[in-house]
């Protein structure tokens, strides 16, 4: 069996949901593309990848498209965007969408999961809940243990491990209810690799355990021109070596996004949202203009600062999709939570 993970900071934790999952099935083989803090919009990028030799994609973003709603946009813009991602992803692949949320909506649920259940269903993915799981089994299975979570974004790993292990348990042999076939919308979709931006310029690569970044290096004055405007919604940086203000233009003017992160040494990876997207043509790398649109978990220290502008820029994604057109409705014979429950009921076996 062949999967790959798409997922954030719950699919990083050492003894979390992926190392009870990997227990499960230690023959298969698991790849992984991981990156925390930021948002669900990010695996646009993988689009332009083979995904025809997987059984599975796991998709895990729930918590950050939570968590970083403010920075992403408005919630219709971003429900539409990732329906048509998840779509173009079924229409290749089995897709499992998983859902996990912040410790604030566990009792109540938070917009941005009720939705992404409804569409898990309408492009035909399997959608299991670690919410409802860790609501059912985590008293259970913590014992005395104070608290369900351990962090505002994860539950405890105890119990994530345990549904993890369940759910490959579950998958080992598990033959996915049919639907009705996916929208294929990757004609809406473009990304341009650090290759594809500035011809000529020399790419730079920083790895650790986890992942390899490929990257240009911009400083002030550089800029990137696009063929033609689109819509971008963002990029991949490494935080620890990028702190710029950027000019995004384009055919409805100019807006200045600040990617002003501490400098240090190391990898850290993280893909900016752009607010809303912003249809552009040319990216510079520009001066500490105002006013400006924050991004994601940067800070201002030394603002405006003395050290020249840097910017280590990966890959930059764009949408042209319609943020108008409603969602549609899941089919009524696609049945979304059959692993869900065959997943609670091996849960409910061992701790119930």
């Amino acid at each position: 069996m062949k999967i790959l993970i798409l997922g954030t900071s719950n699919s990083i934790l050492k003894d979390g949901w992926t190392y009870g999952f990997r227990a499960a099935l230690p023959d298969a083989q698991i790849d992984k593309h991981i990156v925390g803090a930021s948002p669900g919009m990010q695996f646009v990028t993988n689009l332009a990848d083979d995904l025809s030799g997987y059984d599975h994609v796991i998709l895990d973003c729930i918590v950050n498209d939570e968590h970083l709603s403010r920075r992403i946009g408005d919630i219709n813009y971003n429900n539409r965007l990732i329906f048509e991602l998840m779509s173009t992803l079924a229409s290749r692949v089995n897709l499992i969408t998983l859902g996990f949320t912040k410790v604030n909506f566990i009792k109540k649920a938070s917009p941005q999961y009720l939705k992404r259940r409804v569409i898990a269903a309408a492009c035909g993915s399997q959608f299991v809940s670690f919410r409802d799981l860790t609501l059912r089994y985590g008293r259970k299975i913590l014992g005395d243990k104070p608290g369900l979570y351990e962090h505002l974004g994860h539950p405890r790993r105890e119990i994530a491990y345990a549904a993890g292990h369940q759910l490959g348990l579950a998958l080992a042999d598990y033959a996915a209810p049919k639907a009705a076939p996916a929208v294929d919308y990757s004609d809406n979709f473009s990304v341009f690799k650090p290759e594809q931006l500035i011809p000529g310029r020399a790419l730079s690569v920083r790895a650790n355990r986890l992942l390899s970044f490929e990257h240009i290096e911009l400083r002030a004055g550089d800029a990137i021109e696009f063929p033609t405007a689109g819509r971008c919604i963002g990029f991949y940086v490494n935080a620890r070596d990028c702190r710029a203000m950027l000019k995004l233009a384009g055919p409805s003017g100019v807006r200045f996004k600040e990617t002003w992160f501490n400098v240090s040494d190391g990898l850290e990876l993280k893909f900016v949202p752009v607010t809303g997207g912003f249809p552009l043509d040319r990216i510079e790398v520009a001066g500490a203009e105002l006013p400006f649109e924050r991004s994601i978990h940067t800070r201002f220290d030394e603002w405006p600062g003395k050290k020249g502008a840097r910017v280590t820029l990966g890959t930059v994604a764009f949408w042209n999709g319609d943020i108008d057109i409603p969602i549609p409705a899941p089919a009524n014979d696609f049945d979304a939570f059959d692993l869900h429950r065959l997943v609670d009921r091996r849960m409910a076996e061992q701790h119930g």
